[in-house]
Parts: structure tokens; sequence; C-alpha cells
């Protein structure tokens, strides 16, 4: 099991940059931004672009990014670039996108996001590989064109997809996990159905002639330290709705709250389902924020380390 944190707090590209920096040396795997086309929110590669100049060895994630809002020509060429400043840590987390809002204000249709999002992806993949594409399609028409410069990784860095529990999950998002993404990685997916899930994807990665195995499962969890368990919950809850607005957090989501012990018990089932990378968001104030994740490594992860490996190097600390 890896373990990472989110930036979802910090609208301040400075202080997101610095808990990217703080992250990787209090020994936490990974780093990932949070994004939004409408707002004041950092934007996720030019923060990721800062931080890999500023850290050495942790893993730089965007969770997720709107694909439908990317044109694939210059989304490669971005992702390109910054896998190449980050000697190969870059791994590119995408969704289809929820926000009506925001794709109004973009001037698209959010109805069409499934298919902007299917043709968006294939293309990219096929830009960052360094062939030359020529495309006739629904959304996208170009002839001849690559992109430059070479990602360190290869084919290209590794696409996660991660769509949004809501009581379920659209058939269509794990089909797509299945036949082109490299990891999959949802969003308030509750521990006792992310077996389900997970099988669902890989039996599609199999159906499209791909080893369901090379697939990376991981999982966003919004959780809260508190010996209170109760304060705990009501202090996730309103950070979520405040956050989320118009998506209230439910308890038995993928949310983890209590004191550590009830936090490493949530954990494990979560490895028991095939979990093996978990992205934390601190559902506290932004005040709050990196008093929860470096209790987290210092409290949490211990007790975790008695079930099972974990990947967190705690000394570097």
């Amino acid at each position: 099991m890896k373990f990472g944190l989110m930036n979802s707090h910090f609208a301040d590209p400075v202080m997101a940059l610095e808990l990217a920096v703080w992250a990787e040396a209090a020994g936490y795997d990974s780093f990932w931004n949070t994004d939004f086309a409408i707002g004041p929110h950092p934007d996720s590669m030019a923060l990721l672009s800062a931080a890999s100049r500023r850290t050495e060895r942790i893993t730089l994630g965007t969770a997720v990014m709107v694909l439908p809002f990317r044109h694939p020509i210059a989304f490669a060429k971005s992702i390109a670039t910054v896998d190449a400043l980050s000697k190969g840590r870059l791994v590119v987390g995408l969704g289809v996108g929820s926000n009506k809002r925001e794709f109004d204000a973009l001037g698209l249709d959010i109805h069409q996001r499934g298919r902007m999002a299917d043709e968006k992806l294939a293309l990219l993949r096929r830009l960052l590989s360094g062939e030359r594409v020529t495309y006739r399609g629904e959304f996208h028409d170009f002839e001849d064109v690559n992109v430059g410069p070479t990602s360190v990784q290869r084919p290209h860095p590794p696409i996660w997809l991660g769509p949004l529990w809501k009581d379920g999950m659209v058939e269509a998002t794990l089909r797509r996990a299945g036949r082109l993404g490299d990891g999959f990685i949802p969003s308030s997916v509750p521990a006792s159905r992310y077996t389900e899930v997970r099988q669902k994807v890989r039996a599609y990665a199999e159906d499209a002639g791909r080893d369901p195995d090379k697939i990376e499962f991981a999982a966003i969890l919004w959780f809260c330290i508190d010996d209170n368990r109760e304060r705990a919950w009501k202090t996730l809850e309103a950070e979520s709705n405040r956050w989320k607005g118009d998506r209230p957090t439910i308890r038995g989501q993928a949310n983890v709250c209590g004191n550590a012990g009830d936090c490493s018990q949530a954990i494990a089932e979560y490895m028991d389902a095939g979990v093996t990378h978990l992205v934390l968001n601190a559902a506290v104030s932004p005040e709050s924020a990196l008093e929860q994740y470096e209790y987290f490594a210092s409290e949490v992860l211990p007790v975790v380390e008695k079930i099972a490996p974990v990947k967190l190097d705690l000394d570097s600390r």
C-alpha cells in the first residue's frame, strides 16, 4: 500500500507548492492536486511543474483533471513537459467531469462529455507515444501532428481514470477504465463496494485484450482524525459540504473518521478490497490540514504497518 496526500485546501500556489515539498519530507509516496476549470484553485500542470523541481522522489499526480476541457495536442505537450522535468514521476489522473457550471462556462455540452472523453483519451495516448497522428472525428480534426518533448516514461506517463461514486458508477466509466486506463482512482467509493467495481474494471480490461494485473487500483479518501469519532464525522461533513457544495458527504462512502485505530481499520478494508494506493484528502479547514497529514503519518501509519507492509518511509520525517 502506498499513501499520497491531495491539495484541495490551498488556493495560493506558493502554499500548495510548499505542501508538496513537505509531503516528500514527511515520507508520503505521492502528492496530488485537485483540479477546477473555474475558481481560485491553482492549475495542476503548472503546480506540478514547479513541484518537480523542488522534489526528488515523490510521485506527482492530478486527481483529477477533467478531460473534456483539454485539447489533446496542447495537453499532450504539457504532460510530456512535466514528465521530463520530474524525471518520470508524473501520473495523470483524468475524469469526465460532473460540474455543469464548468461545462457551461467553457461553452461545452455536458451531455457529450463521455464521447468527448473517449475521443480525447485515445488521441492523447497516441500523441504521447510519439506517433504522428492524422485524425478526423466528432470533436477533433487535424493532420500529421506529433508533439514533444519526449516523456521519460514510455510509451507515456501512466493515465489513471477517476470516476465519481454516486450511489454506484456509470458502467461506461468502468468500461473506459478497463479499456484505456493504466490505473483506476475513483472518488467516494465505499470500501464495501470497491471489490465490485475493481472486478468490473478487470473484466473490461480482459475483454479488451489487456492484462488487468497491470492496472493500478487506487482510491481517493476523505479523512478526519479525532479521538471523538462523532466530532470527527461532524468536522468531515461540514468541510465536505463547504467544499463540494451540492454533493454532501454521506457516511459510509469513502471516508475515514475517528482515532488512529478507527482509521487503520478502515484502511485495512481498502487493502482487502485490492486498493494499492490511497490518496488522502484531509476533511478539515485549511488551517488544520497540515496537522492532520502529519498526525496520519506519525500515528495512523504505524498501526497500519502492523496489518500489512507499507512503503511510506516514516524515518524520513
